[in-house]
């Protein structure tokens, strides 16, 4: 064979293709060793002549042209398609524009004071911002702790998992969260009409706790004041009228006794409390008490001297105005001559000590854990069990307590119990 390209073959038992001039020409040669029990007996060798590969490659161009022209086609009008198609699915925004979305949108969800938690519909976790982590876990943590598990894996608190999943959805639901309350407002995903999953907030309710209690206060203030000028309207009127009817002498003998009275209870305050808070909300409370037919007393043994800290200030206000409201409610359906509310207080130990007893128709024994949980109410109508157990928290987070004992009236004791400030 002319072209000497078979050494390959024959010495080193190689297959493979060369290019090499024969005898016809510069053809396309394959070379395939033949063996013998073992031992290179001869090569077989296939050629093509480099004319005949070039015609046929010509006779075939056109072909292989126009499959690769429908290829082309079909694969332009297959990007057009899916192009078109997931431009739809992300509302026409190009990848920048999803991209900056999407880092607007996550910058949104971690700065806002809000809470936000978003499930999928078997319950798991795909989305919970900073503020949610700080309120149910008191910290933030890696997203690998709470992503893609379910609520009640992560959270211990009792009945979350069904709020946050309601398919029909909350409104300002609410509920305690750790030492918060919150209200929970929990709204379904759907997409096409198929659940998609469920996205609920939580406001934290301690700026409304904090605007609550200044109203408070000027609502007793109020109370007290529009107590006073109501009865004392009412004893103007009958001034008037016992002048009118020439009755001077008991007129003035009237007057002497009702300031008697007035300058009794102030300086009865003023000697027994330093707090003028205190002095001022237990002044009302026996004005309001007095306006409403209530015999409402302070033991004659109280006493309170010594001032607290601003936040144990705001739980005793707290804990005295609701327990006092809650006694004469209480004593409100009892006869003129039973309604009854006695207070003690004193900070002799090395505790603040308020008991606030009353004559009505007391709390069944059945009942001495629940009045103290949220949302529980003994009286008719809604939203009502929070002013307990808001006073029971209050007084927790100073390190006081509040409990309740058998009261000598015949209802009701609730004593308050506050550390003195060391």
């Amino acid at each position: 064979m002319i072209g000497e390209d078979n050494e390959r073959a024959l010495i080193y038992g190689e297959s493979y293709v060369s290019k090499a001039v024969g005898s016809l020409g510069s053809s396309l040669r394959a070379k395939v060793p033949v063996y013998l029990e073992g031992n290179i007996v001869g090569v077989v060798s296939v050629g093509f002549l480099a004319d005949n590969i070039q015609s046929i490659s010509r006779n075939y161009n056109h072909q292989l042209w126009l499959v690769l022209v429908l290829i082309t086609g079909f694969a332009i009008l297959g990007a057009v398609i899916i192009a078109a198609y997931i431009k739809k699915v992300l509302f026409g925004m190009e990848p920048e524009e999803i991209s900056h979305l999407l880092f607007q949108k996550e910058t949104i969800l971690q700065s806002t004071h809000e809470g936000i938690v978003a499930l999928n519909p078997n319950g798991m976790i795909t989305m919970m911002n900073s503020a949610a982590q700080r309120l149910l876990f008191d910290k933030q943590l890696a997203s690998d702790y709470y992503i893609g598990k379910m609520i009640q894996e992560v959270s211990p608190i009792v009945h979350l998992s069904e709020l946050l999943t309601d398919v029909n959805g909350l409104s300002d639901k609410e509920m305690v969260i750790g030492k918060n309350i919150v209200f929970v407002n929990t709204v379904p995903i759907y997409f096409e009409q198929t659940f998609m999953g469920t996205v609920s907030t939580f406001r934290n309710k301690t700026e409304i706790e904090l605007l609550t209690k200044e109203l408070t206060r000027v609502k007793l203030y109020a109370d007290a004041l529009r107590a006073q000028t109501h009865e004392f309207s009412n004893k103007l009127y009958m001034i008037l009228g016992s002048l009118q009817l020439g009755k001077k002498e008991e007129v003035i003998d009237y007057i002497q006794k009702e300031s008697n009275l007035q300058k009794n209870w102030i300086r009865v305050l003023i000697g027994k409390v330093s707090d003028p808070l205190v002095s001022g909300i237990l002044l009302g409370k026996l004005n309001q008490a007095n306006e409403s037919g209530i015999e409402l007393t302070i033991h004659p043994d109280s006493v309170l001297k010594n001032n607290v800290s601003e936040k144990k200030g705001e739980a005793l206000l707290t804990g005295i105005g609701n327990l006092i409201d809650n006694a004469m409610d209480a004593v409100k359906m009892k006869p003129t001559s039973n309604r009854k509310i006695s207070i003690f207080f004193t900070d002799i130990g090395d505790e603040i000590i308020f008991e606030i007893e009353d004559s009505g128709v007391g709390i069944h024994i059945d009942l001495v854990r629940k009045i103290f949980e949220q949302g529980y109410s003994s009286k008719a109508g809604m939203n009502r069990g929070f002013g307990l157990a808001l006073t029971k928290r209050q007084i927790a987070e100073v390190g006081g307590a509040l409990y309740l004992e058998e009261s000598e009236l015949g209802g009701a004791c609730f004593v308050i119990s506050i550390p003195k400030d060391m």
